[in-house]
């Protein structure tokens, strides 16, 4: 894909899948986060976030970060961020881009964000880069599930973004 191209359909977005519990979806989500990815992508052309074809969009597609709570995994993958660097997400204002979020229940439903969940989610994946330290790639993984709390070992800083 040439980073140059200027369709406006091809421009960096940033999308969170929030698998619920209570979904059918909530153990692949955590073990097989491609298939949720792939789900989301089919949901998202179907909603028209997306451009249609799903096989030029896969090699545009970066999987960013899986977080797990007690009641919640999120998903976060990036399309068509071709300026992404992983040596400068973890500073503040880089990489802030446009928030698609996908929610999956015992249904499953897409919007493009509103202000505050945009901000949250880029904010959250800047501290992700941070608290993963210098040299790191993604995807991360970060697992607070049944009262775990994640040590990272060589933080960027001491400092929260």
């Amino acid at each position: 894909m040439d980073p140059t191209r200027t369709d406006a359909t091809r421009t960096a977005k940033r999308i969170v899948i929030m698998v619920s519990r209570n979904s059918p979806d909530w153990q692949s989500a955590w073990e097989a986060t491609e298939a949720l990815v792939v789900m989301a992508l089919r949901l998202l052309q179907e909603k028209q976030l997306i451009p249609r074809n799903v096989q030029d969009l896969t090699a545009d597609i970066r999987v960013m970060a899986k977080e797990r709570w007690g009641l919640r995994t999120f998903i976060v993958f990036d399309m068509f961020h071709y300026t992404y660097n992983p040596d400068t997400a973890h500073l503040p204002g880089q990489d802030d881009l446009p928030v698609i979020s996908v929610y999956v229940g015992k249904s499953a439903s897409a919007s493009m964000a509103g202000t505050p969940t945009k901000n949250k989610v880029n904010s959250d994946i800047r501290a992700i880069h941070n608290a993963t330290g210098p040299g790191s790639r993604p995807p991360f993984v970060v697992d607070h599930a049944d009262g775990k709390v994640p040590f990272y070992s060589n933080p960027r800083s001491s400092k929260a973004v």
